[in-house]
């Protein structure tokens, strides 16, 4: 994994992580310390609380303020160096963040912390380069 990491650095690479990432190693047994686990220095954000909401369905809001509906599982984020680029927008973690990215060298690293709605057209590509410094 480190040296996925380095070539992440100096290729200008974008990884991207999704809610429980980093639960399990290669051996199927649960990491011991927060999520991301061993990818939460390269993401610089780990998981404070999550909620698996299965059907229900929540609002997260992006930083263009479009917002979108999301469901299955919330992450609660906590930024370590990451920057927010979307936050939960009702119930009990509203104004929590939602997704964040953080560039690594010449990369970046998303966490995506909840399941959006199908974006349609590419926009999640356009929405992705838009935001890239």
């Amino acid at each position: 994994m480190e040296r996925s990491t380095k070539i992440l650095e100096s290729n200008g690479a974008t990884l991207i992580l999704t809610n429980r990432t980093g639960v399990k190693n290669d051996n199927n047994v649960c990491w011991i310390q927060p999520l991301p686990g061993p990818l939460a220095e390269a993401a610089s954000v780990t998981v404070s609380e999550y909620d698996p909401i299965g059907k229900d369905k929540h609002i997260i809001r992006t930083w263009t303020g479009k917002s979108y509906s999301c469901g299955q599982w919330c992450d609660i984020l906590t930024p370590a160096g990451a920057e927010p680029i979307a936050w939960y927008d009702d119930d009990f973690f509203a104004g929590e963040p939602a997704a964040t990215v953080h560039k690594l060298g010449q990369g970046q690293v998303y966490y995506l912390g909840t399941v959006a709605e199908e974006i349609q057209g590419g926009e999640s590509v356009a929405w992705q380069r838009s935001y890239s410094h």
